[in-house]
């Protein structure tokens, strides 16, 4: 049997992978599991809402949104995700994490312009409650509605387990190009193919 050298003497494969390569793994995992937690968009498939005996209803709280995030939410419900196969239902109740939250805020110009981040997991590909983040530090949120209603279909469509757009993929607002608005009829058949 081959042995590998170490300071302290010489080990087998299985004692270096016992000793090394295991606890490396285990780090690994953790950090890993560490990022899914903190739920950056693309990490799941689709939210907890598909393994509820068929429930497909989604229950949104807009909380306290300006005017520009307030509208270009309600035309991200009523376009790209009334259409599929998810029912929603809305609410101003004051910043309550039912299925999703969604707000807008200024959290700096160090944070991204949008971000989906998840509360309660129901496993680790799955989330159950989230927090769907504007950030209005930037100027053109929410002061360009064309800008605000690209970055709100992205943040709802990671809400209902869309990742980002893949190369080769229909342009949507689920890729890098800010010029799309809406979702594409993919993104559509992809919630409708989990709901």
């Amino acid at each position: 049997m081959r042995s590998l050298r170490c300071r302290r003497g010489n080990f087998s494969r299985r004692a270096w992978s016992r000793a090394v390569a295991l606890p490396i793994a285990a780090i690994m995992l953790f950090v890993g599991g560490f990022y899914v937690g903190s739920a950056w968009a693309g990490n799941w498939t689709t939210t907890d809402n598909a393994y509820k005996a068929g429930d497909s209803n989604v229950v949104f709280d807009q909380c306290a949104l300006q005017t520009n995030t307030h509208n270009a939410f309600h035309a991200n419900d009523s376009h790209d995700i009334e259409p599929t196969q998810i029912t929603t239902t809305l609410y101003h109740r004051g910043c309550d994490t039912d299925d999703v939250r969604i707000n807008d805020y200024a959290y700096g110009t160090s944070r991204p312009t949008g971000w989906y981040e998840c509360h309660a997991f129901h496993s680790s590909q799955n989330c159950n409650r989230g927090h769907a983040h504007i950030n209005t530090s930037y100027s053109n949120i929410p002061e360009n509605y064309n800008r605000t209603l690209t970055l709100v279909c992205e943040e709802i469509g990671h809400s209902v387990g869309l990742a980002h757009r893949k190369s080769g993929e229909p342009a949507s607002c689920m890729g890098a190009d800010l010029s799309w608005l809406h979702l594409s009829g993919h993104d559509q058949t992809v919630i409708n193919n989990h709901y």
